[in-house]
């Protein structure tokens, strides 16, 4: 059950995309959320197509899996964790005079993303598959259009792990804590400089800020994540290249460009999108992005771009990790004891914890129970806020499932097939699948790993 504390925390960790500055909760936050906006792109992140499309009567799903055999035979579709914390993954499909059109971003996937991920694996007998989720929407243009942050969970982390934690033994709950000091001591540094000046810049090059974070990372993971979703928001709102502006005319923000730098910085990304391993140095960001403005894949400002980096990842490090972001840390006097480091860093300790877990021997066991308890809540979120298609609200680039514990849900599952020529999904055969609210069990789950 969620209590009146951490349905305050799930509050904080959803962005209102129908009241964007005003659900703001500070200067700063308003300060940079005009910028955002602002941005070549910016119009893009309060009006577009997938918004549009959730106020819908019907709305039609795209979920693409590699497991169909597995689906078929429980006659079930679970819930996965991720950036939709409790949901299924999807894009959106347009309905276009009765032909089911992709997103750029369900394009990328199904062309690109899944086929080179395929390659890579041992079992060559595995093959990608579209599902059409076709769903009933019982509140046409009457939703808030509420989408979940994954990177503001720190303090729900802390929480179910606070909670949780007697699950594991004494000498696990010891290691644990004790690896989560350590880290912060070792990679104090990095966060000491975010904090300086946050969102400003400092007398430091952005080569030299982005050598600090990456070496930060190796021991805070973490802030791997944080890199990614900066650099993905700044390509997707101020890159102004042909396919970047023909989607901005469609109502979509562009997925191609940050997809294409990740995967050719980090093919690695492929196989389990671990962005804990994501450490790529300015230099060579530099160099792909020029390959790629070569190819006329992005055209953006590095000098911008750059700069960027120093200020935004700053900016976040502090707002999101700090256990209270506006007062002043005496970094000499700090006590290096999980409990009293809680008082300064408690969302980043939620974070880092989370990540830590999967380590564990039995972080299987463990982990499930850690994730369903935190889709119990946030089901519980949804259901109270009336949201039946829950989506990444980190930025609204159409990652987009369905929460499946909303009351009288309507839907179908299809089985598809995708016609490159026409860029559309055929529903094939009506499938006997049910979407339980039930997390699916971590080791079946695609592309994810133990790794931190």
């Amino acid at each position: 059950m969620t209590s009146y504390k951490n349905f305050k925390a799930w509050t904080k960790a959803h962005t209102s995309y129908d009241n964007y500055i005003m659900d703001s909760l500070n200067s700063e936050e308003i300060d940079w959320k005009t910028i955002l906006l602002k941005s070549p792109h910016g119009q893009i992140l309060t009006n577009n197509s997938l918004f549009l499309e959730l106020q819908k009567k019907e709305v039609n799903l795209l979920h693409i899996t590699n497991k169909l055999d597995e689906i078929l035979s429980t006659k079930s579709l679970y819930s996965s964790g991720g950036c939709l914390i409790g949901s299924i993954y999807c894009t959106p499909l347009y309905n276009m005079n009765g032909k089911l059109y992709l997103s750029n971003l369900g394009d990328y996937i199904i062309n690109y993303e899944s086929k080179m991920a395929l390659s890579g694996c041992p079992d060559k007998n595995k093959k990608i598959t579209p599902l059409i989720i076709k769903v009933k929407n019982i509140k046409p243009n009457n939703s808030s259009i509420l989408g979940i942050d994954y990177t503001k969970l720190g303090d729900i982390h802390f929480d179910i792990y606070t909670e949780l934690k007697y699950l594991l033994s004494k000498n696990e709950q010891f290691n644990l804590e004790n690896d989560v000091v350590e880290r912060i001591k070792k990679n104090v540094k990095f966060l000491r400089l975010c904090k300086i000046k946050p969102g400003k810049i400092f007398n430091i090059s952005p080569y030299e800020f982005i050598n600090e974070l990456v070496k930060a990372i190796g021991g805070i993971p973490y802030l791997g994540y944080i890199y990614f979703e900066v650099i993905s928001e700044y390509l997707m709102l101020f890159s102004c290249d042909k396919r970047s502006n023909d989607c901005h005319k469609k109502g979509e923000l562009n997925n191609y460009n940050y997809k294409n730098l990740a995967f050719n910085l980090r093919p690695n990304l492929l196989n389990n999108f671990n962005l804990g391993t994501f450490t790529p140095n300015l230099t060579d960001i530099e160099k792909i992005i020029k390959e790629m403005e070569n190819k006329g894949e992005v055209k953006i400002d590095f000098q911008h771009f750059s700069n960027w980096l120093i200020r935004r990842i700053s900016y976040l490090v502090v707002s999101d990790l700090f256990t209270k972001p506006k007062s002043k840390i005496d970094w000499s006097d700090l006590t290096w004891e999980y409990s009293s480091l809680t008082d300064c860093f408690r969302p980043l300790i939620g974070h880092m914890v989370h990540r830590l877990l999967r380590n564990f021997n039995r972080f299987e066991d463990f982990y499930y129970y850690f994730d369903q308890t935190k889709a119990l809540q946030i089901w519980n979120f949804w259901n109270h806020q009336d949201i039946i298609f829950p989506f990444n609200g980190t930025i609204p680039k159409g990652e987009v499932g369905i929460n499946p514990a909303y009351n009288n849900l309507e839907y179908e599952v299809w089985l598809g097939h995708y016609k490159s020529q026409s860029n559309t999904i055929v529903q094939d055969k009506l499938l006997d699948i049910d979407i339980p609210p039930r997390m699916v069990d971590f080791k079946n789950s695609f592309r994810r790993n133990k790794t931190n």
